[in-house]
């Protein structure tokens, strides 16, 4: 048997060579060096190009060359199948390698190194072509070197078909075990097929003949025969393009480009061919640069042949974004989609993001997402997720239908392994291995791939789809395939099991049990995240204030833009910090663009209402952007004066007087009306006491706010990974080399400045007049590699589970190391907070701009710097500058003001002077909304994407069913419940500015105010 097989192995890889009858060396190819291009605007050949002889070498990182032939069409190929091909000596990655852009009368097609022919028209008398070519990208910008030929051949289809006809079932053979009768069945059909061919004179009489009889033969002893059975797999062709990871964003306008010039050639080829790309900024993208190609896709998506899908600007990371960038990410998605294509998209596609967060179930049924689709979740570590079908139930409790992509290689005698791709290949390995992969065989029996070359682009293959259209008459030993889209994959299969008891349920998070890394490598781009997302918070709402009372017109355009910078840069290779150091120069100015765009809103909007109000001599206008009342310090040029009573989502005429601060500094000793804190000689904290409480927060013996640095060496995924080993070395960063008393209005602060190997850490710890928080503003020169750095409190709390802020809510995780489940949760993600807390008290670490966190045995670590070298050899390199703040509190985390102080410390109030000439068209106190429970959060304020009123989003935050009373200005006569797309749902009472609903735990309410 196995000789058979080896012989039919070298026939099939004879006929591969035999298709290809004829080969024109292309001659008189000329080229020329060139920047990025922008459109499809062809350049002019004049005398400074130069030629190409055959084995020119190309050297570069980043480069662009045009390369231009015309020349006769040869009078061998006439008559013929036709193909431009292209060689190259390189190898590898395709995303990073050399990819073209190739125009043949102005058409877009491409090459790299999966994709080597493109269909010509020989019937013309000449040939004439453009190749846009990109030598592609090294982290560290050595030049790749690499030849380049472009040649002209024939195919014959007779030839290559019967290659596909052998090479598909030969697969089969290659997984199947010898004593199952599938193998016998299908070895006998083969060596009887390739025993009726002649291949003593290839393209003889006698060798086609030979042909033809094979090709007839296993069509009728195979593949006629076969008819199609179950199980079955769905097959979607697919590319996924990361927007930016190994390359720049504006290289991924290209691959974008090459990726859809792709599929739209292969359409031509292959009638039965259906594709499925998400992320609008794709599509955007494309519609910008090549209008004629984005005219086809449309005419594809309208088709049915193109499945326009996914629901997102762009596939975000799920962790560290805000509550209201997910909410954006697919308004501003689905926008697009539908007045692009008149889709309404129903599946939010992540195969690739970094975990999901337990406030995306409710986030996804309230934006009219039907689907949640990834496979990340297989890369998991240390445990595997015991469902790929199933209804995941987020923090409110909303469950939304969920389909885990199970492909991977089948291997004869072993079973099916966690890890599972999205980047699949349309073939017997990979459909056979998804479906036994596959863990909820009882609800149905069909399971979905998708096939292409990705991460990078690419997409589909011939190869893969000749495959399935043989594999589609269902072949033994192998599920039948089938071309399909995801949406008809997702509404049949959940068709089938719905109402099924065994229709299994995860509820909470789905934690990636890898990449935790991703928490916070790349510090600095984590904190402009998100100091837009609050910079954006208070443009809108004050923009909307201007608007609504003013008449000032509303800054759509700009706020539209910003956002979607915004949004791009939240892409799950940008902001997790895994990207090549060009991706975050590109963000750095984008970041940039994003802060001068919203502070022109904003002062603009700060301008006229300020003008509006009218104000005693002396007062000053607070602003208070929080949902909270605010009563406390605010800064004024540099000092802290106490305002109080500042209303929510508003602001108050106030007169600010200066004050000596209460706070009383002494050696190594510092106290305020809530905290004394002790520092040992090195400027450690050995005691934390709350005075109100009369109890010590730091663990007897114990030291506060370590810095501590870790040595950091994963295996790989250098700026992706902490791994558990991480803890075996570490250094604390003890020394002092200055410490000064510094005093700012009503408070005052110790500054530590530490010298660390080339290295320094500038912080001051902060006490204030009138409030409970101990701030560590942090000033960092960073010069180190492979150094994780955390700050540590061993707080004297007992408690087995700490709670995480996430979006809209919060989780509890364990603290405890009982389970391989809880083990492998050794750094997890928060936003604003994390709060450990017992029955009666508890403590909160909260931060200005970090994610990372562990908690473990009483001490939470908030993870500073990672700074590895891979893929960016200087990531975290240079000055770092946030705050995170301790706040002891009565009651447990959901019983005490830890949202509200989170909110003041990430989005504190600030001033803005009043004017004695006041036009009194506002009063001098405002709250634009207020909502009296204090377990209810008024996150946003908009104009709404109609334009026909404000948007007000809030949610619960406390895990606490509560009765609500809404105040607005009573100019609002209308009040409407909408979804997170703003469509209304139902009207409520409005009357004198107040509205009343019940609000369930963790519930976001969308309310659309109308005049």
């Amino acid at each position: 048997m196995k000789s058979n097989i080896e012989r039919i192995t070298n026939i099939c890889k004879r006929l591969k060579g035999y298709a290809v009858t004829d080969r024109v060396l292309l001659e008189g190819v000329k080229y020329t060096p060139t920047e990025y291009k922008s459109g499809t605007a062809l350049p002019v050949v004049d005398e400074s190009w130069q030629s190409l002889s055959r084995g020119h070498i190309f050297s570069g990182s980043d480069q662009h060359f045009w390369l231009y032939v015309k020349t006769d069409m040869p009078q061998t190929l006439s008559g013929k199948d036709v193909f431009l091909t292209f060689v190259s000596s390189l190898g590898g990655r395709a995303d990073t390698n050399p990819q073209t852009l190739v125009y043949i009368d102005g058409v877009a097609h491409t090459f790299d190194i999966n994709h080597t022919r493109i269909k010509v028209d020989a019937s013309k008398p000449f040939f004439e072509c453009y190749v846009y070519l990109y030598t592609g990208v090294t982290p560290d910008d050595s030049p790749i070197s690499f030849d380049y030929k472009l040649d002209l051949i024939a195919v014959d289809h007779e030839i290559e078909g019967l290659y596909y006809d052998l090479i598909t079932p030969l697969e089969i053979l290659d997984y199947t075990l010898e004593y199952e009768k599938a193998y016998t069945d299908l070895l006998r059909v083969l060596v009887d097929t390739v025993n009726l061919l002649d291949l003593r004179k290839p393209y003889s009489k006698e060798f086609y003949c030979g042909v033809k009889s094979a090709r007839d033969y296993i069509y009728k002893k195979l593949y006629e025969k076969a008819g199609e059975s179950s199980p079955a797999v769905a097959c979607v062709g697919h590319t996924h393009i990361d927007i930016g990871w190994l390359w720049s964003v504006r290289q991924t306008r290209e691959k974008a480009q090459r990726s859809f010039a792709t599929v739209i050639d292969l359409m031509n080829e292959y009638g039965e061919y259906t594709f499925m790309s998400s992320q609008t900024i794709l599509y955007d993208m494309v519609k910008e640069e090549d209008p004629e190609l984005y005219q086809k896709i449309k005419t594809a998506v309208a088709e049915g042949r193109w499945e326009a899908e996914g629901s997102s600007w762009v596939e975000a990371d799920c962790n560290l974004i805000s509550g209201e960038s997910l909410v954006r990410q697919i308004l501003y998605g689905k926008q697009f989609f539908k007045e692009e294509f008149g889709v309404d998209t129903k599946i939010l596609w992540l195969p690739d993001a970094f975990g999901y967060s337990a406030a995306m179930p409710q986030i996804l049924q309230k934006s009219g997402v039907e689907y949640f689709v990834t496979s990340k979740i297989s890369w998991n570590d240390t445990n595997k997720l015991p469902y790929d079908a199933f209804l995941w139930q987020g923090i409110d409790g909303t469950p939304i239908k969920t389909y885990f992509l199970t492909a991977q290689t089948k291997v004869k005698g072993r079973e099916p392994i966690r890890f599972t791709a999205y980047n699949a290949r349309g073939n017997a390995y990979q459909a056979s291995g998804s479906f036994d992969r596959f863990q909820q065989k009882e609800l149905f029996d069909e399971t979905m791939i998708t096939y292409g070359y990705g991460d990078g682009g690419g997409g589909t293959v011939a190869e893969d789809i000749e495959r399935v259209k043989r594999l589609s008459h269902g072949l033994p030993n192998c599920p039948t395939t089938k071309f399909d889209t995801a949406r008809s994959f997702l509404d049949r299969v959940f068709t089938k099991c719905e109402g099924n008891r065994y229709l299994p349920k995860w509820s909470g998070e789905l934690y990636l049990e890898y990449h935790r890394g991703t928490y916070t490598s790349q510090a600095k781009n984590k904190r402009n995240n998100r100091k837009a997302e609050f910079a954006m918070m208070n443009a809108e709402w004050l923009s909307s204030l201007a608007s609504e009372f003013l008449g000032k017109d509303y800054p759509k355009q700009a706020i539209d833009g910003a956002w979607k910078k915004i949004l791009t840069n939240q892409f799950h290779d940008i902001l997790p910090g895994t990207g090549i150091a060009e991706v975050y120069r590109e963000s750095d100015r984008a970041y940039a663009e994003v802060f001068q765009t919203l502070e022109e809103a904003t002062k603009s909007a700060l301008n006229a209402i300020v003008s509006a109000v009218p104000a005693a001599e002396g007062e000053t206008l607070v602003f208070n952007p929080t949902p909270f009342e605010f009563s406390g310090d605010v800064c004024v040029d540099g000092a802290f004066y106490y305002a109080e009573n500042i209303p929510p989502k508003g602001y108050k005429a106030v007169a600010l007087k200066k004050q000596s601060s209460r706070v009383a500094v002494s050696e190594k000793t510092m106290e305020n009306d809530s905290y004394k804190i002790v520092f040992n000689e090195n400027y450690e904290i050995e005691s934390l006491y709350d005075k109100k409480a009369q109890r010590e927060l730091i663990k007897t013996g114990e030291r506060g706010n370590i810095l501590r640095t870790y040595e950091d060496f994963p295996d790989k995924w250098d700026a992706w990974e902490i791994r558990p080993y991480y803890k075996e070395r570490y250094w604390d960063i003890s020394d002092v080399s200055c410490v000064r008393t510094v005093k700012e209005g009503s408070r005052t602060g110790v500054e530590i400045t530490r010298p660390y190997l080339s290295s320094k850490v500038v912080q001051t710890v902060w006490l204030y007049d009138d409030m409970k928080r101990v701030d560590f503003q942090t000033e960092i020169d960073w010069d180190l590699e492979h150094l994780l750095l955390k700050a540590l409190f061993p707080f004297d709390i007992k408690a087995e589970k700490a709670t995480y802020d996430i979006q809209f809510g919060n989780v509890e995780r364990s603290v405890t190391q009982n389970t391989s489940w809880e083990k492998a949760k050794f750094e997890t993600c928060a936003h604003k907070y994390v709060d450990l807390s017992e029955n009666g008290f508890g403590v909160s670490v909260m931060n200005d701009c970090k994610y990372g966190y562990s908690v473990c045995d009483g001490v939470v670590g908030l993870t500073l710097l990672k700074c590895a070298t891979d893929p960016d050899l200087n990531a975290d390199k240079g000055r770092h500058v946030f705050t995170y703040s301790v706040y002891s509190h009565e009651g447990a985390a959901n019983a005490s003001s830890v949202v509200k102080e989170s909110y003041a410390l990430n989005n504190p109030p600030f001033v803005a002077p009043a004017t004695e000439k006041g036009k009194a068209l506002l009063p001098k106190s405002f709250s634009f909304v207020c909502a009296d429970a204090d377990n209810v959060v008024t996150d946003t304020v908009k104009q709404a994407e109609a334009g026909d009123g404000v948007v007000v989003r809030l949610y619960e935050c406390k895990n606490q069913r509560s009765k609500v009373r809404l105040t607005v200005p009573s100019l609002y006569t209308k009040a409407i419940f909408c979804d997170l797309m703003e469509n209304g749902q139902k009207e409520v009472l409005l009357k004198n500015g107040e509205l009343f609903f019940e609000i369930k735990p963790f519930e976001i309410v969308t309310v659309k105010l109308k005049r």
